[in-house]
């Protein structure tokens, strides 16, 4: 049997759950990664402090520059509220370069949810 989104009526809640664990499991990258240099400092393991800090800048700089790559190439297709507002006050660029590039691309889908809006969905069934 063929499944369609109507007659899967939470297919909305599981995305949500996948973009939240994502960004949960981000988060802790990030907190386990400072966890690893300050273990090296600690150590006086300075060689591998210095390599995990390249390591770990040259990811972050390769990710937000492909992210914003791709917001620049498609500027004209941006959906949400969240982007729309970022472009419209020119904070897409800044963001990039600040490293918050993925929580803008995080906020702009979770603003795409529309049982965040209101619960009709829930009502309904």
């Amino acid at each position: 049997m063929v499944e369609t989104r109507e007659s899967f009526p939470f297919g909305c809640l599981l995305k949500y759950l996948f973009t939240l664990v994502g960004l949960l499991l981000f988060l802790l990258d990030i907190v386990l990664d400072i966890w690893t240099v300050v273990s090296f400092y600690q150590d006086g393991a300075y060689v591998y402090m210095a390599v995990m800090i390249f390591l770990l800048l040259g990811s972050s700089v390769l990710l937000q520059v492909f992210s914003w790559l791709w917001y620049s190439d498609s500027l004209e297709k941006i959906e949400s509220k969240v982007e729309k507002f970022a472009d419209r006050h020119l904070l897409i660029k800044p963001f990039h370069f600040l490293q918050l590039g993925i929580y803008l691309r995080f906020a702009s889908q979770f603003s795409n949810y529309s049982f965040l809006k209101s619960s009709s969905l829930l009502r309904k069934y």
